[in-house]
């Protein structure tokens, strides 16, 4: 097994593996561990029947980054800011939910008592307003050692012009409080936006001893093991990281899962050459929703999310609601079914999982209704318990709504397929997209249950179910290629553009991020810099990032930048349906995104001339467009070769997952292991 890779992807309810070998595959799920995510990581690679001496690559995702800050459970830290500046954390931006009279605005990771101001200021130029209060920054060192807080966050105004002040603060912080962990602004993101700036900085302070802590126990459990590499995480970007980068920059692993199923489902739709797809991952306790629209992936300057923390690095552009074979179902004021955003999670899971759980849950109503194997989840490991499932909908729902267990438990299903369609919504009809001109890849361990009843709601009529689709964000890390970027904030309007200044810029940010790419051990051959300039009209408030091309002279001279202007007048009409051509623009960023490719991507291929599969068994079911139970075939899909044809109704189980294929689907299997369905029904409704 020399060379073999392994992905793992840490999610909410189930650990996933894939093992690569050359041209053999092998995949696994457990139960995640959400007090010991090493332990879990470890009893996957076990159950792949992998000997880690002979692992040469192992890339992970975890929850971790994104629960702590979701469920507020890292550790105290103290934030130190410009005198007069303490409340920036809490002021927010000013346009949250200026309509909503009841919104709670989230709770910042850092609590007010614990955010310390400094005499000290920097101008918008760089220039020194306020000498830095030596005494004062020493005062505030010494109630933070004897607060014992865990991490510092260090941000103070305009110390993207000018960081002098924060690095002296830090020297401080070290002499007086040594050993403590310390981010600085003017490091972890030089950028102008104070509040972006201030929450990033906190952030990832505040991730940084949970990861630290994390990510040493992991690498000693995996060497202990026998692995002899060094470990590799997955970004919001996906690309992947050093474990030292993700020690020193953790706010970067956030929806590191989501983005490695995403890395997947794209490298899939190139192969198939779809140009438009809607990437949907259906895990146990979320929804995700990307999209490929003519070739390009959507990405986003900044990751926020829906509570209210915007983390300022760059990320894949996911939709994310809590809709997954987890969430739980509850009646809202004694008569209104609602599903989610609550999930069971692992710990105790659905009621079916008889782990405890007493909540009714989506999997309990897919298990109700037939729809899922009592006896063969995850291969016969993990026993399904359909008395348990029925007693919890009951209980909960059907007793209190008055109808009868199946119809509670199709309401259940109704709810949570609306719930993810309006998320697909949001990702196409919302941006001017139609989702019928596109396919659809479903995903994840519940995606492909959801993925023909989404679509045809949507008019959708071509659905592409990878082959191991139940653990397709493993697959994603150890398809993804090294990513690092670097940023700095410019603000120059076109007329005052130092073209020189702009080039020595790039140089600067070119070395850092090539210096990341030596250190990781991606040799000159892998590499690929792209640059960046972010441009706006003056006056926006927002910006659209431009390519700068590598020919000589680029974009660092007056011919350069008129071409340069020319896309971002294109790209600004593609995105908002209009440009100004005759307006001057301003730059705002200047950034270098650099990839070590890691070479040998893995695909799986099945040999030509398979025939559709006999299915020797059947089991009753229903489906959401029906009225009462349906005889189903069920197959199994490794019976399924390269050419196999069948048609809903049908059920295909595999150990990491099962579809669902409603009457009226025909489904053919290509030479890539993918099924391919597509509605033939007529049916479906327009979006």
């Amino acid at each position: 097994m020399s060379g073999a890779r392994i992905g793992i992807d840490v999610g909410g309810t189930f650990t996933d593996g894939i093992l690569v070998d050359g041209g053999h595959i092998r995949v696994a799920k457990v139960p995640s561990r959400p007090r010991d995510t090493a332990g879990a990581i470890i009893e996957c690679c076990a159950k792949l029947g992998a000997d880690l001496r002979d692992v040469s690559l192992l890339i992970h995702g975890t929850t971790i980054a994104t629960n702590a800050i979701i469920e507020k459970t890292g550790p105290t830290i103290a934030h130190v800011t410009t005198a007069g500046y303490r409340d920036i954390l809490y002021i927010r931006r000013g346009d949250s939910q200026p309509y909503d009279l009841a919104w709670e605005p989230p709770t910042p990771v850092v609590r007010r008592r614990d955010i310390h101001e400094v005499p000290e200021r920097i101008a918008a130029d760089g220039s020194v307003l306020v000498e830095f209060d030596e005494a004062a920054a020493r005062r505030i060192a010494t109630i933070l050692r004897e607060k014992a807080y865990k991490a510092v966050s260090v941000v103070f105004l305009h110390s993207y012009r000018n960081g002098a002040h924060e690095r002296r603060m830090r020297e401080v912080l070290a002499e007086e409080c040594p050993g403590i962990p310390v981010c600085l602004s003017c490091e972890v993101l030089p950028h102008y936006r104070e509040f972006e700036r201030s929450t990033t900085t906190a952030v990832n302070a505040y991730l940084m001893p949970l990861m630290t802590d994390y990510l040493d126990l992991l690498k000693r459990r995996l060497a202990d093991g026998g692995f002899r590499g060094e470990p590799l995480t997955m970004q919001s970007n996906g690309g992947v990281m050093t474990l030292d980068e993700a020690k020193r920059l953790p706010a970067r692993t956030a929806r590191s899962g989501p983005a490695g199923g995403t890395i997947a489902a794209v490298r899939l739709a190139e192969r198939l050459a779809l140009d438009d797809a809607i990437l949907i991952d259906i895990g146990g306790t979320s929804t995700e929703v990307a999209v490929r629209h003519r070739g390009a992936l959507r990405w986003r300057p900044e990751l926020e999310f829906a509570w209210g923390v915007p983390i300022r690095f760059p990320s894949i552009e996911i939709e994310s609601i809590g809709a997954g074979g987890g969430s739980i179902a509850w009646v809202e004021a004694g008569r209104f079914l609602k599903v989610g955003p609550r999930s069971a999670g692992a710990d105790p899971g659905p009621a079916c999982f008889g782990r405890g759980g007493r909540l009714p849950t989506t999997t309990d109503a897919q298990v109700v209704l037939g729809r899922l194997d009592p006896d063969a989840l995850l291969d016969g490991s993990m026993p399904i318990h359909r008395e348990l499932a029925a007693e919890a909908i009951a209980r909960e729902i059907a007793g209190p709504l008055g109808m009868s267990l199946e119809d509670a438990a199709r309401g259940i299903l109704r709810v949570n397929t609306n719930n993810t369609m309006q998320a697909i919504r949001l990702m196409t009809v919302n941006r001017g997209l139609d989702p019928r001109s596109a396919s659809l890849i479903a995903y994840g361990g519940s995606g492909p249950l959801y993925a023909a009843e989404v679509a045809r709601l949507l008019g959708i009529r071509r659905i592409v179910i990878p082959a191991h689709s139940g653990v397709t964000s493993a697959l994603g890390m150890v398809q993804a290629d090294f990513e690092y970027d670097q940023s700095m904030t410019l603000l120059q309007p076109e007329r005052a553009v130092d073209f020189a200044a702009l080039a020595a810029t790039f140089a600067g940010l070119e070395d850092a991020v090539v210096a990341q790419l030596a250190a990781a051990g991606v040799p000159a051959s892998r590499r690929v810099v792209e640059r960046y300039v972010d441009l706006r009209y003056e006056g926006q408030g927002f910006e659209l990032p431009v390519v700068v091309p590598a020919a000589p002279g680029g974009g660092f001279d007056r011919a350069g930048f008129e071409a340069l202007k020319a896309r971002f007048h294109a790209q600004h009409a593609r995105e908002f349906g209009w440009q100004r051509p005759d307006w001057p623009t301003e730059l705002v960023f200047a950034r270098v995104t650099a990839r070590g490719v890691i070479p040998d991507k893995p695909d799986v291929r099945l040999p030509a001339g398979g025939s559709a599969a006999a299915a020797r068994r059947q089991r009753r079911c229903q489906f959401l467009d029906g009225d009462g139970w349906v005889d189903t075939p069920l197959i199994r899909r490794g019976t399924l070769g390269a050419g196999a044809r069948f048609h809903g109704p049908a059920i295909v189980e595999q150990m990491d997952t099962t579809t669902l294929v409603p009457p009226g689907f025909r489904v053919t299997v290509d030479d890539m292991a993918n099924m391919i369905l597509e509605d033939g029904s007529g049916s479906g409704e327009h979006a």
